[in-house]
């Protein structure tokens, strides 16, 4: 690198100064020695720093320029008649030594200002880029919600309606509808509370009643599908961090337990255990398990296969909660899934 070149060919200068001059050993190595020996240390520190290789024909310019300029000192010097030099050599040497580290600190403080300029122009256009994807995404989440969601809510009204008047074999297909309907209505809740959770912040986290949220949500899951057996063991009064949108965690879960589980009767059991910080809920069913092509990428956003989108909110939200979802086992008698969640701490705070 011409950093690395400069010192070297100072080095080589003084040198040859040493060997023309009649300098001692102690003064070379100070004068001569020293200064190349910094700047070749500085080259190494140069080519181990963030400061790009396109700016080190920079410095190396800003090194050259201020070599030539203190230089031009002892030459003048030398020129003139009234002004005596000992030693030339050592007047130019050192000159040259001094003008480059100089040159080398000047050029590193240059380059490292455009490199935090041009750092601060990527991360506002960046920022810019993801308020107007924001802006976007808000502008269809408007969409999903106000108008597809009120038309979907039209079409299973109705829907139900015909089916009470309908034969055996066109209610089962209106019941198909139906039944599409409500997962196509589902989406467009699960992207609303995925836009929701990445526009929020960790500050919003508060302490949040896992217990009643359970038995919220089984509520709700027996009263969509009056088939399913659920027990549950749930303890009062377990707490633990997290926002307004911790229902949309379960509910997913315990409607994944239902949809994909052809067993007759479905069932499903809840369970919550807690450790010293932390709080457990596992959801056992007894469906045919998740085959392994599925179970690779179950939580991913992409390639969800038949599981949708709300796993993928699941494990969004949960991570935001600093806990985690993991698959505990699964086969041919069933899947446990457990959802561990941080339980609040006296520095956390109790605000609900």
């Amino acid at each position: 690198m011409p950093i690395g070149a400069f010192g070297l060919l100072h080095l080589f200068g003084s040198s040859i100064a040493f060997v023309l001059g009649s300098q001692e050993p102690a003064l070379h190595l100070l004068f001569f020695v020293i200064p190349g020996t910094i700047i070749l240390g500085g080259a190494y520190w140069v080519n181990q720093s963030h400061v790009p290789p396109t700016r080190y024909r920079r410095i190396a310019g800003w090194m050259v320029f201020t070599a030539l300029g203190l230089a031009l000192v002892p030459l003048l010097m030398i020129d003139s008649p009234s002004i005596a030099i000992d030693s030339p050599a050592l007047a130019m040497v050192t000159a040259t030594g001094v003008g480059g580290f100089g040159g080398l600190i000047a050029g590193i403080n240059e380059a490292l200002a455009i490199e935090r300029a041009r750092d601060a122009e990527r991360e506002r256009l960046a920022k810019n880029h993801a308020e107007e994807q924001r802006e976007r995404l808000e502008q269809l989440n408007h969409l999903l919600r106000h108008d597809l969601a009120n038309d979907l809510t039209v079409i299973r009204g109705r829907t139900e309606l015909v089916v009470d008047d309908a034969d055996e074999e066109t209610a089962t297909e209106l019941e198909t509808v139906i039944r599409q309907t409500d997962a196509a209505i589902e989406l467009i809740q699960n992207v609303r509370s995925y836009l929701e959770a990445t526009r929020n912040d960790e500050d919003t986290l508060t302490t949040r009643d896992l217990s009643a949220v359970l038995e919220q949500e089984v509520t709700s899951l027996q009263s969509a599908y009056p088939e399913v057996h659920v027990e549950t063991d749930i303890p009062a009064g377990v707490t633990v961090r997290a926002d307004t949108l911790l229902p949309s965690v379960f509910s997913n879960l315990l409607r994944n337990a239902v949809v994909h589980n052809p067993s007759d009767p479905p069932e499903i059991h809840v369970d919550v255990t807690r450790e010293d910080a932390t709080a457990t809920v596992r959801i056992t069913d007894n469906g045919p398990g998740i085959p392994d092509h599925v179970l690779e990428n179950l939580f991913e956003a992409a390639d969800q296969g038949d599981h949708g989108f709300g796993l993928y909110l699941v494990k969004t939200l949960t991570e935001r909660y600093g806990g985690s979802v993991t698959v505990e086992s699964t086969g041919n008698e069933g899947t446990t899934i457990a959802v561990t969640l941080q339980q609040p701490t006296a520095t956390t705070g109790n605000s609900s």
